[in-house]
């Protein structure tokens, strides 16, 4: 092929990427949302040339742009709130209207403008559509009301993304996540797709495990402004959201002082007895749970900068009752306690810098410990391990108004992640026995200690010529040290039948060893 004919077809292919990325680009954003706007006169004729005047009515931020010759504009990256939306042009009534944007959209309004002699305001009450007609993405926001309003037990607010058709939580109804060491990690499916296809992001953010899948860090219910949950056809911007996109917004101070508190207290007594224990004639197992906390978020200067702040601590004992359906009758009934405590904290600035630039800064920790935990329904008494989650996420971004029709989003995140599984000491030194009915010994999950360290750098730019919105952007995420030291030195028996005595540890004589093994696999990856 001739270097102009080669030319001509490598032109030919990068337009025709270019065209086809430009509907996804167009309708890109994350963690914020878009206000199109278009404005025609009486006789439906298009208005250039009218100032749209947007202002958030929590912290009076402001926005300004002006309709080019289609009479049409887009105003992109918008913090998700109330706005107050003004449209003016000289000789022409003012109209204003209170519009709601949520994260993820792309907002459609439409204002005709009445020719005027004089000064004259029109409050507009219609409210936006909600249909998005320039977005083919299948998605649903979880808005702040329902956040706020609807009863979840556990305060997880995970839970409330089951509200949109074909997602579960995690793929098992006790653990709730994709791995057993991350049970009191919450993880969510969509359309039965693995946690690792899952894309969680926060304020933004990489939030993604990208061993198991599902969420690094969690959040107190009372930090969450609101939340996307995209099923079907994720855009370009969403790194490894092919299975569907968790997008979630946190709250933020504004100009008025506004704080909460909170307490959930339960103990035994609003416990039913298992029907094991009530088989045996013995109490009920122990049971206490604890969750308290609160919030608080105001203005540094009004109109100028904001605080917001946030904690919760989690204090749960429950207890498992082991139940070999008689196999080992001695231990049927026997209860291992299970304590559990938990903090969150999230912190919040932001505010406007100058007139055309915008900034955040957020920092969010998580820490848990949980005691006595079984990584399987067959564990016996004493076969357990100790479990530590440990996570410190830091987002940082920078709005800057280019212009009237130019928008740029820098964002930094920075996240650090360590899941630590300590076999308890009484079984330190045992095998570990694994019988049909029940398992004994050393825990099967082994020690380790997983850890994820994320950087990331993201940038979005939007630039609205006529009908047209382009949207370019890029992101590097940077995961230099995703570590997993694992310490499997027991030995592993697998037996035919339940023929043991755990008292004395006998295995009985009608007893065969199907399967052995033993390891230790110390090890690293990057």
């Amino acid at each position: 092929m001739s270097t102009p004919a080669r030319r001509i077809v490598l032109s030919t292919i990068v337009i025709c990427a270019w065209a086809a990325l430009m509907p996804a680009l167009s309708n890109a954003q994350v963690g914020d949302a878009n206000l199109s706007v278009q404005v025609r006169d009486a006789s439906a004729a298009v208005v250039p040339g009218a100032t749209i005047e947007v202002v958030a009515q929590a912290t009076g931020l402001q926005r300004t742009a002006v309709t080019g010759g289609e009479g049409t504009v887009t105003i992109a990256h918008l913090p998700p709130g109330r706005y107050r939306v003004s449209v003016s042009l000289s000789g022409f009534t003012t109209q204003v209207q209170d519009v709601t944007l949520l994260i993820g959209q792309t907002a459609d309004v439409s204002y005709q403008l009445a020719p005027s002699s004089i000064s004259e305001t029109v409050e507009v009450t219609g409210g936006v559509p909600m249909i998005e007609t320039n977005n083919a993405t299948l998605h649903k926001v979880i808005t702040p009301e329902e956040v706020q309003s609807l009863p979840i037990n556990g305060r997880d607010f995970s839970t409330l993304a089951t509200l949109v058709p074909g997602v579960t939580q995690g793929n098992t109804s006790e653990n709730k996540n994709f791995d057993p060491v991350k049970r009191n990690l919450p993880a969510i499916s969509i359309n039965g797709q693995s946690g690792r296809n899952i894309d969680v992001l926060l304020d933004g953010g990489d939030n993604t495990d990208i061993q198991i899948g599902g969420q690094n860090i969690a959040l107190s219910l009372e930090a969450v402004q609101e939340f996307e949950v995209i099923t079907h056809d994720p855009k370009t911007q969403f790194n490894r959201g092919i299975g569907g996109v968790l997008n979630v917004v946190t709250k933020s101070g504004t100009n008025d002082v506004s704080g909460s508190a909170f307490g959930f207290f339960r103990d035994k007594a609003l416990q039913s007895i298992d029907a094991i224990s009530a088989q045996l004639d013995k109490p009920k197992p122990p049971f206490s749970q604890q969750q308290f906390g609160g919030t608080l978020g105001g203005p540094i200067k009004t109109n100028g900068a904001f605080y917001f702040v946030s904690y919760e601590r989690q204090r749960r004992n429950t207890s498992r009752v082991f139940n070999s359906g008689g196999a080992f009758a001695a231990l049927d009934g026997t209860v291992t306690e299970q304590p559990f405590t938990q903090n969150f904290f999230l912190g919040k600035v932001n505010g406007r810098l100058t007139s055309s630039h915008n900034w955040m800064l957020r920092y969010a920790e998580q820490d848990n410990d949980s005691g006595n935990e079984f990584f399987s329904d067959s564990d016996a008494p004493g076969s357990t391990a100790s479990v530590t989650n440990r996570a410190h996420d830091l987002v940082a971004s920078l709005t800057s108004i280019l212009g009237t029709n130019r928008v740029n989003d820098l964002r930094f995140h920075y996240q650090w992640y360590e899941n630590s599984i300590r076999n308890d000491v009484s079984s330190l030194e045992l095998p570990t026995l694994i019988f049909p009915a029940g398992t004994f010994g050393a825990s099967q999950a082994g020690s380790q200690s997983p850890h994820q360290t994320t950087w990331e750098v993201r940038d979005d730019f939007s630039w609205t010529r006529g009908r047209h919105d382009i949207r370019i952007g890029g992101s590097l995420n940077y995961q230099p040290a995703t570590g997993i030291k694992g310490d499997f030195r027991h030995n592993r028996f697998l037996f035919a039948n339940n023929d043991y005595d755990p008292a004395t540890n006998t295995i009985g004589p009608t007893n065969t060893v199907l399967n052995y093994r033993s390891w230790m696999s110390p090890g690293f990856y990057v």
